[in-house]
């Protein structure tokens, strides 16, 4: 297996509203992308939404996700999957969301699987956010562009970044480490 760095951005001063990778390369296997981000939301945590190819369809997914200590299942599919989490406004100063999406097979002609995970804290205990996500996006075309949103309608603050790898399989057409 090897991992392949596409594209890195870190957002600039004064924030952005979402953030696309855009002619995403066909030569690799699959996607990863990592974030670590913190939103402009006032009062809590921002859902992140994630759309491929700029489709609002042909999503499904479900999460486990725990807010405030509570844990609970819930879906996770809409205009676009999403993910948990990214630091609001008000969270502990300097303290960003994390998490990761990884897209299986992104040029296949079949469904694409995604996975991600995402956790934000409020320097508490009692103040804990994340979740794990499995989801689908049923669509016959390659991944060429991901879009990464605050699904609550915020932005991105300075310092949020976004990381996008390419995953290549071993040789014999599975994934191996070397």
């Amino acid at each position: 297996m090897s991992m392949t760095l596409i594209e890195h951005y870190e957002v600039p001063s004064g924030g952005i509203t979402n953030f696309t990778f855009s002619s995403i390369p066909q030569t690799y296997t699959d996607l990863y992308c990592v974030f670590s981000l913190r939103s402009t939301l006032l009062g809590g945590f921002a859902d992140i939404g994630f759309r491929l190819n700029g489709a609002t369809t042909n999503y499904s997914g479900r999460a486990l996700r725990t807010r405030s200590n509570i844990l609970s299942s819930v879906n996770a599919a809409g205009t676009y999957i999403v993910c948990y989490e990214a630091s609001g406004d008000t969270a502990t100063s300097n303290a960003f969301g994390n998490g990761s999406l990884y897209i299986s097979n992104y040029t296949s002609s079949n469904a694409k699987s995604i996975s991600a995970e995402g956790y934000s804290g409020n320097n508490s205990a009692s103040d804990l956010q994340g979740g794990i996500v499995s989801g689908l996006w049923d669509d016959s075309a390659a991944v060429t562009s991901l879009t990464i949103i605050d699904a609550n309608g915020e932005d991105f603050m300075q310092y949020s970044s976004f990381t996008l790898y390419g995953i290549t399989a071993g040789s014999d057409g599975t994934t191996t480490v070397s």
